[in-house]
């Protein structure tokens, strides 16, 4: 890869969130160009701290190019890589359901491409990201792809026939959790108590046993079972969980996010 430019093109939330990890750790060494039609105050903002080019007329070839627009403006995004994409380009595409072959048609100068699906936790560096580069990728195209989500949190390199199931869990799974916290204020509001407190209590439980799992080193069971005494009030909360099938109940909205994911697929391919 010869070229010193990396390029962000679309700046939504979670274009926004990787360039801000970007900027404030210093981790990325190339030239910053940010491609957005319509910038955000937000976007504005921080180029107007950190200095970086938006929009510029002048736009070198890109050493890595990373899309985060939504997939069904992913025409529109790919007509603007015309001129700055060559064979020594590495593309990165964050738009769910658009497969290695529909990116090779997209932007058939590109001989490179990584899928990456990241979760907004990135903005605060703790996010997960799910990768998976074709066939066509270098190691060191690898290692510049991982570098870049390393700098919003932690990654994981799949498969694209995988790709499905990681967006499901890795890009979704915050969204599921979520309403689950969302469930526990409200049944603690409706035994009485205030609503600031049962949100406060519902949203320390997750942040709490967040620092649990990154930090002891255990599995979830294992860390479950050490938690729950035998007859205690854990043990009865669980035994609830457990009578109404929650394993199956959680299996059923993976399956349904990853066949969406599928859908996707199919819906971009018959638009193509």
């Amino acid at each position: 890869m010869m070229g010193k430019a990396l390029y962000l093109v679309g700046a939504g939330n979670m274009g926004i969130a990787l360039l801000e990890r970007w900027l404030e750790t210093g981790t990325v060494s190339h030239e910053i160009i940010v491609i957005d039609p319509t910038p955000s105050a937000h976007l504005l903002a921080l180029q107007a701290r950190y200095g970086f080019e938006l929009n510029p007329e002048r736009r070198p070839v890109a050493d890595i190019v990373v899309i985060a627009v939504k997939p069904q403006y992913a025409k529109p995004a790919a007509a603007r890589l015309a001129d700055i994409c060559n064979t020594d380009t590495l593309v990165i595409s964050i738009m769910a359901g658009l497969l290695f072959r529909s990116l090779t048609q997209l932007v058939p100068s590109v001989m490179a491409f990584v899928r990456a699906m990241p979760n907004l936790a990135a903005r605060h560096g703790k996010g997960l990201t799910a990768l998976a580069a074709s066939l066509t990728c270098s190691d060191a195209e690898r290692k510049a792809a991982e570098a870049l989500f390393a700098a919003a949190g932690s990654t994981v390199w799949v498969d694209e026939e995988d790709f499905d199931v990681a967006t499901a869990i890795g890009g979704s799974g915050p969204g599921y959790l979520l309403l689950f916290v969302e469930c526990m204020a409200q049944a603690a509001q409706r035994t009485g108590l205030e609503p600031e407190a049962a949100e406060a209590l519902a949203e320390a439980v997750v942040i709490g046993t967040a620092a649990l799992l990154e930090n002891e080193k255990q599995s979830p069971a294992d860390i479950r079972r050490a938690i729950t005494s035998p007859g205690g009030t854990t043990q009865a909360g669980l035994n609830v969980l457990m009578e109404h099938k929650l394993d199956g109940l959680v299996a059923r909205t993976i399956e349904a996010a990853a066949q969406r994911s599928r859908d996707l697929q199919a819906e971009l391919s018959m638009e193509g």
